[in-house]
């Protein structure tokens, strides 16, 4: 009996538990542009790191990134030949902590796991 009564006591407990809510995004820190910043990357928890491209990097040979404009406008700064960058117009939006990038062709979805002035830190859904 007391079993069944610490299993009962277990499922309902484990049931009723809540989820961590999603991060409030403040979008305004969104509209800048970002450059992905590898180094910074975790895999084992599968994230993707930005900075701002005002920020100090290391040498590296290219670096993606991206614009966020208000109203949904976004210019995507893609590596391109001789380490340099072509810039390709899409479109994004957010809806609570997930991040949409529309191209001509693919779209990539990603969870905000942190947002500061100073740093993004994004991951692939």
């Amino acid at each position: 009996m007391l079993s069944y009564l610490l299993i009962s006591f277990c499922l309902f407990f484990t049931s009723h538990q809540t989820k961590t809510p999603a991060p409030v995004i403040q979008t305004s820190l969104l509209y800048r542009h970002w450059i992905h910043s590898q180094e910074e990357d975790n895999s084992t928890q599968g994230t993707i790191t930005y900075r701002p491209s005002t920020y100090s990097f290391p040498p590296a040979r290219g670096r993606d990134g991206f614009e966020l404009k208000k109203g949904g406008a976004m210019l995507s700064h893609q590596i391109a030949a001789a380490d340099g960058n072509r810039t390709v117009q899409e479109k994004w939006k957010l809806k609570k902590n997930e991040l949409t990038m529309t191209g001509k062709s693919s779209a990539r979805r990603f969870k905000i796991v942190s947002l500061t002035q100073d740093k993004l830190i994004l991951k692939r859904l």
